[in-house]
């Protein structure tokens, strides 16, 4: 996660939890170690409900201090938000005091953790190294592998389902060069043998892990692959373009636009046909985004916009879409294919009733400025 938005969460959590359940925000990883200078100067600013989990957090953060960091917490002021979760750091400390005790709580529960992780490494290791060999067994297990993958020391698997680089995933740490190696040579061996079923997820804002990650699994790997070895996605058969083109443009991946990149990186690499595939896959994931209700995926459209344009433009004109797929595709085409969305403004604009009207008067007033003077000039003159 983004440094910036783990730390605005850990600063919405701490004025719910209070300082009861401060270690929540050390246990789901909100705060770490790399936090310090930022909590010490952040606190001051920070909304006065947090402040009690948030200094409590501060000793946590210094068990082995640097020089640095021992001058920041002997330096604070008293009126610092810290300046009491940390006087045990600067005062002597007797074994029966509560900060004594703070200390003593803070290094078992480390110590529990780090045995935890400890045996879930182990753990995760041999799934890992099992899912390898079954995918070698049968490389249609290979989506298996990507999601144990993402597993994590705590033993679930999050965000990291949809992470569009195998190699960024926690359980790649855990795996020597020739596992790594097995990884991608046999989830290349799986994009030809898997069968896609997008009717399950495509333009869906609800999915099952089950039924969408064996399809985007592969797209996951198409994308690391593009990122680190973009040879071996230029020598693909050009069949599996036309195979993976739904996954390719519906697939969900990270907010963080280096991650929506990477499935830019992947199309562009694409041959010619295969990169027609893609858009007709792109204008089918909008319909399935009528049907369902889904949303957008704005920044891969964006992408796509140049090519796409013209039929956008046609279906926005004929009423193919509504709502706020309809207003987003047109303040695409606004902002990104000016030539194709002017005659579409101009048409919607003449219809008052219509739901785009507004926006597409938006849209005239910047790409055709002159024809709303015309129009406010007329009916200020009147007949």
């Amino acid at each position: 996660m983004d440094p910036g938005r783990r730390r605005n969460l850990a600063e919405a959590a701490s004025a719910e939890i209070g300082t009861g359940r401060w270690h929540a925000l050390l246990d789901f990883r909100l705060i770490g170690p790399d936090d310090l200078g930022w909590l010490i100067g952040q606190l001051p600013v920070t909304l006065v409900p947090a402040h009690q989990a948030l200094a409590a957090c501060v000793p946590a953060l210094v068990r082995h201090p640097t020089a640095d960091q021992a001058d920041m917490i002997l330096g604070l002021a008293e009126d610092h938000p810290a300046y009491e979760a940390t006087r045990f750091l600067r005062d002597p400390v007797s074994t029966r005091s509560p900060a004594a005790a703070q200390w003593r709580e803070i290094r078992e529960r480390t110590a529990r953790d780090e045995d935890l992780r400890a045996t879930t490494r182990a753990e995760r290791s041999e799934a890992l190294i099992a899912a390898l060999d079954d995918a070698q067994a049968g490389p249609a297990a290979w989506w298996h592998v990507a999601s144990w993958l993402s597993v994590t020391d705590r033993g679930h698997a999050d965000a990291d389902l949809f992470a569009g680089d195998l190699t960024a995933r926690p359980g790649w740490a855990l795996l020597d060069d020739q596992d790594r190696c097995r990884v991608l040579d046999l989830g290349i061996d799986y994009l030809a043998v898997h069968q896609h079923r997008p009717h399950e997820w495509a333009g869906r804002k609800q999915i099952h892990g089950g039924a969408a990650l064996p399809d985007w699994s592969g797209v996951y790997l198409l994308t690391t692959l593009a990122c680190h070895a973009p040879a071996r996605v230029r020598a693909l058969d050009p069949v599996l373009w036309r195979k993976w083109a739904p996954a390719i443009t519906g697939a969900w991946n990270h907010a963080e636009e280096s991650d929506q990149q990477l499935r830019c990186d992947l199309i562009d690499l694409a041959p010619p046909e295969g990169r027609r595939h893609i858009l007709d896959a792109a204008l089918e994931y909008l319909d399935a985004i009528t049907r369902h209700g889904g949303n957008l995926p704005y920044y891969l459209y964006q992408h796509l916009c140049p090519e796409l344009a013209p039929s956008l433009a046609d279906r926005l004109a004929a009423g193919r879409y509504s709502g706020q797929l309809a207003l987003g595709l047109l303040n695409l085409l606004i902002e990104h294919a000016p030539v194709a969305a002017l005659p579409v403004c101009r048409r919607l604009h003449q219809d008052p009733a219509h739901e785009l009207a507004p926006a597409a008067r938006r849209g005239l007033a910047r790409l055709d400025p002159s024809a709303i003077v015309d129009e406010l000039d007329a009916a200020t003159t009147g007949p």
